[in-house]
C-alpha cells in the first residue's frame, strides 16, 4: 500500500508544481501586456451617450411680442456669445434687431450658465437684455426688451428647446411680453454634442502630461495631465485640468493596459459646465 501512496504524494506534488509554475507564468504575461499608458491616445465621444456642448457662437432666436388683444410682433435677432470652458456664458455688443418688418441696432447684454449633464439633460439658463432706439411702425422710439431663456439640449435632432419668458417697451407705443413654451434655438458652428479627447502621456513617477479637448466647431481646450498607475491591476487614472485660457474645466479618463491596448473603462469630470459620466 505505501507505494501506491508515495505516487499519489509524488503526482500530487507534481501537479501542485505545475499549477504553481502555470500560476506565476500566467501573472508575469499579464503583467507584461500591463503596462503604463506612454504617448499619444484620443478618445471620441458621441452625443448618445456623453454629450457635451459649446454655445460659442452666434446665438439665433425668434419670438413674438404679444401685444394687445393678442396681437403678435415678430421679435428675430442673433447675438454673439462666449461659452466659457466654467459653463459661464456671456456676450456684450450691438446686435441688428427685427421688430415686427423694422430692423434698429440694439445693445446687448447676455450672461448665463450651462449645467446638467450626465445623469440630468444637459441645461442652458441665458438672459438677455436689449436696448437701443429706432424707427419702429413708422416712428423713432427708444425701447428695452428683457428675454429669460429655459433651455434644454434634444439630443435627437441637436436644438435646444425650451421657454422663453419676457417683456418688451417700446417708448410711446407702448408693452408686450414674450411667453412661449416651444422655443427652439439651434446648436451654434456645427456643434452636435460629440467631442474627443486626445492626450499625450508621460509615465514618470507619476503620470503627466498635456492634453486637449476637441469640438466639431475646431475649438479646443488645452489642459496638464496628472495621474497614477497601477502595476497590479493595469488600471490608469488621467486626469485633465484646464490651464490658462482654458482654467474652469477638468474630467479623469480611467484606463486599463491589456493585450488589446489601452482600453477606456470611465469618464468622470465637468466640461464647460456639463457633467461627463460614462
Amino acid at each position: 500500500m505505501r507505494p501506491v501512496q508515495n505516487n499519489h504524494r509524488t503526482n500530487g506534488l507534481a501537479c501542485a508544481r505545475l499549477f504553481f509554475l502555470f500560476s506565476i507564468f500566467a501573472l508575469v504575461t499579464r503583467l507584461s501586456w500591463a503596462q503604463a499608458p506612454s504617448g499619444q491616445f484620443t478618445f471620441d465621444f458621441d452625443a448618445t451617450n456623453t454629450p457635451l456642448i459649446d454655445l460659442s457662437g452666434n446665438f439665433d432666436t425668434s419670438q413674438d411680442i404679444v401685444g394687445a388683444g393678442g396681437t403678435t410682433t415678430a421679435l428675430v435677432f442673433s447675438l454673439n456669445i462666449t461659452n466659457d470652458p466654467s459653463g459661464r456664458i456671456r456676450g456684450a455688443g450691438v446686435a441688428l434687431v427685427q421688430v415686427g418688418s423694422d430692423f434698429v441696432v440694439a445693445r446687448y447684454l447676455a450672461t448665463g450658465n450651462v449645467s446638467g449633464g450626465g445623469l440630468r439633460p444637459t441645461h442652458v439658463s441665458l438672459t438677455v437684455r436689449l436696448a437701443g432706439e429706432g424707427p419702429i411702425a413708422g416712428q423713432e422710439t427708444t425701447f428695452t426688451i428683457a428675454l429669460r431663456y429655459s433651455l434644454t439640449l434634444n439630443v435627437e435632432d441637436g436644438l435646444l428647446r425650451g421657454t422663453v419668458r419676457g417683456a418688451a417697451h417700446l417708448g410711446t407705443l407702448g408693452s408686450g411680453v414674450i411667453h412661449e413654451d416651444f422655443a427652439t434655438v439651434p446648436l451654434p458652428n456645427g456643434i452636435d454634442g460629440s467631442w474627443s479627447a486626445t492626450l499625450t502621456v508621460i509615465p514618470l513617477a507619476k503620470l503627466g502630461g498635456t492634453g486637449y479637448i476637441s469640438l466639431p466647431s475646431g475649438r479646443t481646450l488645452q489642459g496638464i495631465i496628472s495621474g497614477t498607475y497601477s502595476t497590479a491591476t493595469g488600471i490608469s487614472k488621467i486626469r485633465l485640468t484646464g490651464v490658462g485660457g482654458d482654467k474652469g474645466f477638468s474630467v479623469t479618463f480611467t484606463t486599463t493596459s491589456g493585450e488589446a491596448g489601452l482600453q477606456l473603462e470611465t469618464v468622470r469630470g465637468r466640461i464647460f459646465g456639463q457633467t461627463m459620466l460614462e
